[in-house]
């Protein structure tokens, strides 16, 4: 299926086109809208093969700038469809989304208390609640004996009940469906940024994942993002 080519360096999508405004040369080299998709990403070098391209002076530019389809000796790697889902990067990315969104539905942020009656940032535990439960006690008693100005101070018994309470509600993030996004889509600034912010992730991450379970439980647990 050619629907989407997409660019790939460094296991990260870079860009994706439309398959119909791709074009494939005699020679293998691709183009798009009438002029070719170089793998460069030199600041100097891009400079000067952008004036290259502007002034259409294609056999200047060294063959080793150009992308074919595959795996391209300037570090990038493009195809289609079909090839993507057998792309060694695309089947890691799938195992870590795979892997964190277990991970997410198991982490659990625990509010122990407030500092400076609120006007310090609150004493929270955040980690996977199914692991032993008297190692999160620990861990808990741990992080409020390290912290200043705590406004109370919890018994084991207490932060017991509040990792089991933890553990028996689910998240807000686990519990909502997950929202479709159209191309385009940010999962690292959240926004249709089309690659604008510099960290473009088209598709959900570790890091994203656990960024919006963290921003979903502040909610529920405060009633605002933060």
């Amino acid at each position: 299926m050619k629907s989407i080519l997409r660019i790939v360096r460094n296991g990260e999508i870079r860009l994706k086109f439309p398959a119909s405004m791709v074009t494939e040369k005699a020679d293998g080299t691709l183009w798009v809208q009438g002029n070719p998709l170089l793998g460069v990403s030199d600041p100097e070098q891009k400079t000067a093969l952008a004036a290259l391209v502007r002034a259409k002076k294609w056999s200047e530019i060294p063959a080793e700038a150009y992308v074919k389809l595959g795996d391209n000796s300037n570090g990038v790697w493009a195809g289609y469809d079909d090839d993507w889902e057998n792309n060694p990067a695309k089947l890691a990315a799938d195992k870590a989304s795979a892997e964190a969104s277990e991970l997410a539905k198991r982490t659990r942020i625990i509010h122990l208390c407030t500092r400076g009656w609120g006007d310090f940032s609150p004493v929270e535990w955040l980690g996977d609640i199914e692991r032993p439960e008297n190692e999160i006690v620990a861990e808990c008693r741990a992080l409020l004996h390290r912290a200043h100005d705590v406004d109370h101070v919890l018994t084991d018994d207490q932060i017991l009940a509040a990792v089991k309470e933890a553990k028996a509600k689910p998240t807000r993030a686990e519990a909502e469906p997950e929202t479709k996004h159209g191309p385009g889509y940010c999962y690292n600034c959240q926004s249709y940024c089309y690659g604008d912010c510099g960290r473009f992730a088209p598709e959900r991450t570790a890091e994203t994942l656990r960024r919006e379970l963290d921003d979903a439980n502040r909610e529920e647990n405060f009633g605002m993002e933060d």
